[in-house]
């Protein structure tokens, strides 16, 4: 999450980022789900406030060091002598990553009601909507949400009207060129 220094954008000084940022997320979930099998062995000693708040290099990092532990995983399942109790914990681990993936899936719920609107609120810097340019300077103004910069949707209007008459022209041409 935190890859920028956003402090230099914040709207409020004392505003405790990495805090705010983790209470937008609930952690019981991956409290109960720490608690079964195989996820106890893949998450030990690893905190959900340690995923959440993980830089760039670290959540790597961290993705290496689960990786491992579920390929260690199915590899001590290959151990095991009974074949109920090897398919069972084979399952298990086969959909280890798919629900971690789940669990952690950015698109959704978490971009659109948590993280965009927690952006929105407490910083001050703008994307543009029309080319997502990031930290676009905008016309000084109190905004709820982000707008695009005028000269981004201007070109692209102006291009449009241009196209829109030279479409009339051709027509008016076509039909001088019929009434002779």
């Amino acid at each position: 999450m935190i890859k920028l220094d956003y402090s230099n954008y914040l709207q409020d000084e004392k505003f405790d980022l990495e805090n705010e940022y983790y209470n937008l997320f609930d952690s019981s979930s991956f409290d109960e789900l720490k608690k079964e099998y195989p996820f106890n062995i893949i998450f030990l000693n690893i905190d959900f406030k340690d995923i959440i708040l993980a830089k760039a290099d670290n959540l790597k990092c961290l993705i290496n060091k689960i990786e491992l532990k579920i390929i260690e995983q199915s590899m001590l399942i290959k151990k095991i002598k009974n074949p109920r109790a090897k398919e069972k914990k084979e399952i298990l681990i086969y959909g280890a990553k798919d629900k971690i993936k789940e669990k952690f899936k950015y698109e959704g719920n978490n971009q659109s009601k948590k993280i965009t609107p927690f952006l929105t609120k407490n910083f001050n810097f703008r994307t543009c909507f029309y080319c997502n340019k990031d930290f676009i300077t905008n016309f000084d103004a109190k905004k709820e949400v982000s707008t695009f910069q005028l000269d981004h949707f201007l070109i692209k209007l102006l291009i449009r009207i241009w196209h829109l008459v030279f479409i009339i022209l051709f027509h008016l041409v076509q039909l001088v060129i019929q009434k002779k």
